[in-house]
């Protein structure tokens, strides 16, 4: 599904998990830049975020920050799951691209390393532009122009280590929030709180069409019998999946695909 400029620009538009892999994986394909995927990722910024970035600029405290852009990352995130911990005096973040029959290697990789971008830039948006990293970790295996990473990324690279991770000196967490407002704060992740249900909602939806589906693998299930087995009528089915800006017919075409 195409989406216009302004359908983008709009607070009531919502994206699908496969218009957001659609856009990484015309963007992995087409550019012929080594580091695109880190350069796009250091343009983003907390602003970018609506209810999401708001919270993180408004807390009090920095480790509650992290423990919140955790807790809520679905809703700025979607392609990745992420945690975050501390480890002689190291904070220490950890991503993973979903495990996704779309998502191969070089998609993979692209997700990885504009997620690092990501990162950096909007931990410089409320620590402080002379924020940096002190080493990346992934774990694919290196290119032909790994030696030109470390110089790129502004801190050694690893290759082939047993996680995603972006290291820095937790020192950094010690500071205290320029723009904190414990009011705000708590106003916003209420917020926060509305959208996360809203997201599990229609993430559920799918889920459930493609679990019946899944059941029923070895004959064809009907869209009439999947709205039965959910107690709705067709025609409520239909729209909700609109809603979630997906169709029975999509739900029908991803299972085909992972499970061919």
């Amino acid at each position: 599904m195409r989406l216009s400029e302004a359908s983008i620009s709009s607070p009531a538009t919502r994206v699908s998990l496969n218009q957001v892999i659609d856009c990484c994986s015309y963007a992995a394909e087409r550019s012929h830049d080594p580091h695109f995927a880190y350069r796009t990722g250091l343009r983003f910024h907390v602003s970018a975020y609506g209810m999401y970035g708001f919270a993180m600029l408004s807390s009090i405290d920095y480790r509650r920050t992290l423990e919140f852009a955790v807790k809520y990352h679905q809703l700025a995130t979607p392609l990745v799951t992420m945690g975050f911990k501390e480890n002689d005096g190291c904070g220490i973040w950890l991503l993973n691209p979903l495990s996704y029959a779309r998502i191969d290697a070089r998609l993979y990789k692209f997700i990885v390393e504009m997620q690092f971008g990501i990162m950096l830039s909007l931990h410089r948006d409320f620590m402080g532009s002379s924020f940096f990293a002190r080493e990346f970790q992934v774990t694919y295996s290196s290119s032909s122009d790994a030696s030109k990473y470390a110089a790129f990324f502004g801190a050694p690279v690893l290759f082939g280590q047993s996680a995603n991770s972006l290291l820095f000196d937790s020192g950094w967490l010690d500071g205290t929030p320029r723009l904190g407002n414990q009011i705000t704060h708590s106003t916003v992740v209420s917020l926060c709180d509305a959208q996360i249900e809203e997201f599990q909602f229609r993430r559920g939806l799918v889920g459930e069409v493609r679990k019946i589906l899944v059941k029923n693998l070895m004959r064809p299930t009907r869209f009439q019998d999947v709205a039965q087995n959910l107690n709705m009528s067709e025609r409520t089915l239909r729209r909700k999946l609109r809603g979630e800006n997906s169709s029975f017919r999509q739900v029908v075409d991803e299972l085909r695909r992972d499970t061919a």
